[in-house]
């Protein structure tokens, strides 16, 4: 079996929301020249559905088993922010497909698919791969721009600025663009407050996995000024939705109906390609 590359990788790639997928037969079939990119999130939302009570959700399981199943070769697992961070040992580093698809569960997905009743046994395939601290990391930031932006909030006393946020996005773009405001968010990492990069993250704020990540976790943690919901249910879906549009920043096109996701993708990145419906 031939080892899978990104010459093998269809032209044309979309990231996928976990709620079109569900929306799709459990005979979908992705397009010729089509491949679909699944962020690490889609398997724990549906590894959350095997935990969840009071059972097991088994079928949705086995429907995302079908999918892979039908679609060898057209689906492809993509890295997270905290994977492609650790790939970016130095500012020189430029990423690219290399980096953002994640080859070896890729080829697992191709070749090493095990029959159904076997992959629902184990929970899922892909558990062993499955890493949160990470993900726990960048949570507990989450956590704390959110409480940065309802500081933030004490601040705006007229009632008609917060207003006029909720009716323009891009108003409110341009405080999480505030270049003080990411820096100092960027450098609050260790790995960023050196000179070195400090200096690069100036020259290029979007160029590194991430200060990307970061940008975005800005934009959601502005969302509890506008929305407030402070509910861990709400914390874990923005967690979600900034995996897929960080990906997406790097695949070149999201497939989404979801209205805040799409609102987060065309402020912070205005040339991602973004369609509603999958292929």
């Amino acid at each position: 079996m031939p080892q899978l590359t990104p010459r093998m990788l269809p032209p044309r790639l979309v990231v996928a929301d976990l709620s079109l997928l569900r929306g799709r037969p459990r005979s979908y079939r992705v397009p010729l020249g089509v491949g679909l990119v699944i962020p690490g999130t889609i398997v724990e939302e549906v590894l959350e559905t095997l935990d969840s009570e009071p059972g097991p959700d088994v079928g949705q399981s086995a429907k995302f088993h079908d999918l892979f199943d039908a679609n060898r070769g057209r689906v492809f697992l993509g890295r997270g922010a905290a994977e492609l961070d650790s790939i970016e040992h130095g500012p020189d580093v430029r990423l690219d497909l290399r980096h953002v698809i994640n080859f070896e569960i890729s080829e697992h997905l191709m070749y090493g698919l095990p029959p159904l009743a076997e992959w629902v046994e184990r929970g899922l395939v892909l558990q062993k791969f499955r890493d949160r601290r990470p993900n726990t990391a960048a949570a507990r930031q989450l956590r704390d721009i959110r409480a940065s932006w309802r500081g933030i909030e004490g601040d705006l006393t007229d009632s008609s600025l917060i207003a006029s946020f909720r009716r323009d996005p891009k108003q409110l773009l341009a405080v999480v663009n505030d270049a003080s405001r990411a820096e100092r968010l960027v450098e609050s990492v260790a790995k960023f407050a050196g000179d070195r990069w400090a200096a690069a993250v100036r020259r290029e704020p979007l160029r590194y996995s991430w200060p990307r990540f970061i940008r975005l976790m800005d934009w959601y943690g502005a969302q509890s000024l506008l929305k407030p919901d402070a509910s861990e249910d709400r914390l874990r879906n923005d967690h979600h939705d900034i995996d897929y549009v960080h990906l997406a920043s790097y695949i070149g096109t999201l497939a989404t109906a979801d209205r805040g996701m799409t609102e987060c993708a065309t402020a912070v990145f205005p040339k991602l390609a973004i369609v509603q419906t999958l292929p």
